[in-house]
């Protein structure tokens, strides 16, 4: 499995994998042209302030603070992204873009469309582990 990480900028990178958020390819595309491709959505100042306030994205914040996840307000905050899993043949297994600032694809939904077992602790939080190569499941 091979897992790809596209960003649209190169501010905080350096932060984002000392971390370890993320075990995967990183690229940067900061003309944001495959975010337009996609479709991924970009918040405008009428957009903004709701998508903020909006249940999900409230929940969201909360769970971060309880994990202790931290960040800043730096960079552009005004693009949402999103996930998709492609199998070798090109084809879109999942597509999760994102409507607000705090959604997200749950785990359970990732690990579903790779046809692996859920994660039966209950918790989201998949089990595998990840070198600099590949994933695995445990």
């Amino acid at each position: 499995m091979r897992l790809v990480g596209v960003g649209l900028e190169e501010l905080g990178v350096e932060e984002f994998i000392e971390g370890g958020w993320f075990k995967g390819e990183l690229f940067i595309d900061s003309s944001k042209e495959a975010y337009k491709k996609i479709g991924f959505r970009r918040l405008n100042v009428f957009t903004l302030g709701p998508s903020m306030l909006a249940k999900k994205t409230r929940d969201a914040l909360s769970k971060s603070k309880e994990l202790n996840i931290t960040g800043n307000l730096k960079g552009d905050g005004w693009q949402n992204g999103g996930t998709f899993v492609i199998d070798t043949s090109g084809k879109a297994l999942l597509k999760f873009r994102q409507e607000s600032p705090g959604e997200h694809v749950e785990n359970n939904e990732i690990l579903k469309a790779l046809g692996l077992p859920e994660d039966s602790a209950g918790n989201g939080q998949p089990q595998m582990v990840c070198d600099d190569q590949a994933c695995a499941m445990e």
